[in-house]
Protein backbone atom coordinates (compact mmCIF):
# COMPACT_ATOMS: atom_id res chain seq x y z
CA UNK A 1 0.00 0.00 0.00
CA UNK A 2 1.84 3.27 -0.85
CA UNK A 3 2.75 5.82 1.94
CA UNK A 4 0.58 8.08 1.26
CA UNK A 5 -2.82 5.67 1.27
CA UNK A 6 -1.77 4.91 4.75
CA UNK A 7 -1.45 7.92 5.70
CA UNK A 8 -4.54 8.89 4.37
CA UNK A 9 -6.35 6.38 6.03
CA UNK A 10 -4.75 6.62 9.44
CA UNK A 11 -5.59 10.44 9.09
CA UNK A 12 -9.58 9.47 8.15
CA UNK A 13 -9.95 7.12 10.94
CA UNK A 14 -8.11 9.97 13.75
CA UNK A 15 -10.55 12.71 12.33
CA UNK A 16 -13.48 11.03 12.21
CA UNK A 17 -12.26 10.10 15.90
CA UNK A 18 -11.42 13.74 16.14
CA UNK A 19 -14.50 15.47 15.21
CA UNK A 20 -17.29 12.97 16.12
CA UNK A 21 -18.15 11.64 12.75
CA UNK A 22 -18.60 8.26 14.29
CA UNK A 23 -21.61 6.44 14.60
CA UNK A 24 -21.87 4.98 18.64
CA UNK A 25 -22.33 1.57 17.48
CA UNK A 26 -19.18 2.14 15.14
CA UNK A 27 -16.85 4.00 17.73
CA UNK A 28 -14.16 1.47 18.96
CA UNK A 29 -10.97 1.46 20.72
CA UNK A 30 -8.30 -0.85 21.40
CA UNK A 31 -9.47 -1.10 25.33
CA UNK A 32 -12.89 -2.35 23.59
CA UNK A 33 -11.51 -5.51 22.07
CA UNK A 34 -10.14 -8.23 24.17
CA UNK A 35 -6.64 -9.49 23.61
CA UNK A 36 -5.97 -11.46 20.52
CA UNK A 37 -3.49 -14.64 20.45
CA UNK A 38 -1.72 -14.07 17.02
CA UNK A 39 0.32 -16.72 15.42
CA UNK A 40 3.36 -15.34 13.81
CA UNK A 41 5.04 -17.14 11.53
CA UNK A 42 8.57 -16.06 10.25
CA UNK A 43 12.18 -17.78 9.47
CA UNK A 44 14.05 -15.44 11.33
CA UNK A 45 13.94 -15.23 15.01
CA UNK A 46 14.86 -12.10 15.40
CA UNK A 47 11.60 -11.04 13.63
CA UNK A 48 10.03 -12.85 15.41
CA UNK A 49 11.25 -11.67 18.25
CA UNK A 50 10.25 -8.15 17.36
CA UNK A 51 6.78 -8.60 16.02
CA UNK A 52 6.15 -10.01 19.48
CA UNK A 53 7.20 -6.99 21.29
CA UNK A 54 4.76 -5.10 19.24
CA UNK A 55 1.70 -7.41 19.77
CA UNK A 56 2.80 -7.77 23.20
CA UNK A 57 2.37 -4.06 23.66
CA UNK A 58 -0.79 -3.86 22.87
CA UNK A 59 -1.97 -6.73 25.20
CA UNK A 60 -2.13 -9.74 22.75
CA UNK A 61 -0.10 -12.99 23.19
CA UNK A 62 2.02 -14.47 20.85
CA UNK A 63 2.09 -18.15 19.36
CA UNK A 64 5.45 -18.85 17.20
CA UNK A 65 5.93 -20.96 14.40
CA UNK A 66 9.51 -20.68 12.44
CA UNK A 67 8.61 -22.26 8.95
CA UNK A 68 5.71 -22.69 6.54
CA UNK A 69 4.64 -25.90 7.77
CA UNK A 70 5.01 -25.56 11.41
CA UNK A 71 3.05 -21.90 10.71
CA UNK A 72 0.15 -24.14 9.17
CA UNK A 73 0.34 -26.63 11.74
CA UNK A 74 0.18 -24.37 14.48
CA UNK A 75 -2.91 -22.08 12.49
CA UNK A 76 -4.95 -25.62 12.91
CA UNK A 77 -4.09 -26.50 16.17
CA UNK A 78 -4.13 -23.09 18.33
CA UNK A 79 -6.69 -21.69 16.28
CA UNK A 80 -5.41 -17.86 16.49
CA UNK A 81 -7.53 -14.79 15.80
CA UNK A 82 -4.80 -13.44 13.57
CA UNK A 83 -1.79 -14.53 11.82
CA UNK A 84 1.23 -12.85 11.11
CA UNK A 85 3.41 -14.20 7.96
CA UNK A 86 6.21 -14.41 6.54
CA UNK A 87 6.05 -14.30 2.50
CA UNK A 88 9.94 -15.44 1.96
CA UNK A 89 10.41 -18.76 3.80
CA UNK A 90 12.74 -21.59 2.96
CA UNK A 91 10.56 -24.93 1.61
CA UNK A 92 7.07 -23.27 2.08
CA UNK A 93 6.73 -19.83 1.32
CA UNK A 94 3.95 -17.42 2.57
CA UNK A 95 1.64 -17.80 -0.85
CA UNK A 96 2.21 -21.96 0.15
CA UNK A 97 0.91 -21.05 3.40
CA UNK A 98 -2.11 -18.77 2.48
CA UNK A 99 -3.40 -21.22 -0.38
CA UNK A 100 -3.27 -24.31 2.26
CA UNK A 101 -5.21 -22.42 5.41
CA UNK A 102 -7.44 -20.29 3.02
CA UNK A 103 -8.20 -23.81 1.59
CA UNK A 104 -8.89 -25.15 4.67
CA UNK A 105 -12.64 -24.94 6.52
CA UNK A 106 -10.47 -25.01 10.01
CA UNK A 107 -8.39 -21.94 8.83
CA UNK A 108 -10.27 -20.27 6.35
CA UNK A 109 -11.72 -17.34 8.40
CA UNK A 110 -8.76 -16.78 10.41
CA UNK A 111 -7.14 -13.27 9.18
CA UNK A 112 -3.81 -13.16 7.92
CA UNK A 113 -1.66 -10.01 7.61
CA UNK A 114 1.31 -10.92 5.60
CA UNK A 115 4.94 -8.78 6.73
CA UNK A 116 7.06 -8.51 3.47
CA UNK A 117 9.92 -7.19 2.03
CA UNK A 118 8.55 -7.25 -1.29
CA UNK A 119 7.65 -3.77 -2.78
CA UNK A 120 6.75 -4.43 -6.24
CA UNK A 121 2.79 -3.74 -7.64
CA UNK A 122 2.61 -7.84 -8.94
CA UNK A 123 3.00 -9.23 -5.51
CA UNK A 124 1.10 -7.34 -3.66
CA UNK A 125 -1.48 -8.06 -6.34
CA UNK A 126 -0.86 -11.29 -5.87
CA UNK A 127 -1.22 -11.70 -1.83
CA UNK A 128 -4.34 -9.62 -2.06
CA UNK A 129 -5.61 -12.59 -4.96
CA UNK A 130 -4.17 -15.25 -2.97
CA UNK A 131 -6.44 -14.39 0.10
CA UNK A 132 -4.41 -12.15 2.44
CA UNK A 133 -6.46 -9.64 4.39
CA UNK A 134 -3.52 -7.25 4.66
CA UNK A 135 0.23 -6.48 4.23
CA UNK A 136 2.50 -4.68 5.82
CA UNK A 137 5.95 -3.72 4.09
CA UNK A 138 9.20 -4.09 6.30
CA UNK A 139 10.85 -2.66 8.32
CA UNK A 140 7.69 -3.14 10.02
CA UNK A 141 6.53 0.28 11.78
CA UNK A 142 4.98 -0.85 14.89
CA UNK A 143 1.38 1.59 15.01
CA UNK A 144 0.73 0.73 11.15
CA UNK A 145 0.75 -3.08 12.79
CA UNK A 146 -1.32 -2.17 15.31
CA UNK A 147 -3.92 -0.39 13.18
CA UNK A 148 -4.15 -3.32 11.14
CA UNK A 149 -4.47 -5.78 14.08
CA UNK A 150 -6.88 -3.66 15.47
CA UNK A 151 -9.07 -3.25 12.11
CA UNK A 152 -9.06 -7.27 11.61
CA UNK A 153 -10.30 -8.04 15.37
CA UNK A 154 -13.08 -5.32 15.03
CA UNK A 155 -14.29 -6.86 11.35
CA UNK A 156 -14.02 -10.43 13.66
CA UNK A 157 -16.02 -9.54 17.01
Amino acid sequence: MPARHRLGLAREISLRMRTGHVRDDEEKTMDDLPSARILIVDDEERNRKLLDVFVKADGHSAIFAADGKAGVAAAVEQQPDIILLDLMMPDMDGFDVVRLLKNNPQTRDIPIIVVTALRDVASHKRMLASGVDEFINKPVDRWELSLRIFKLLGERR
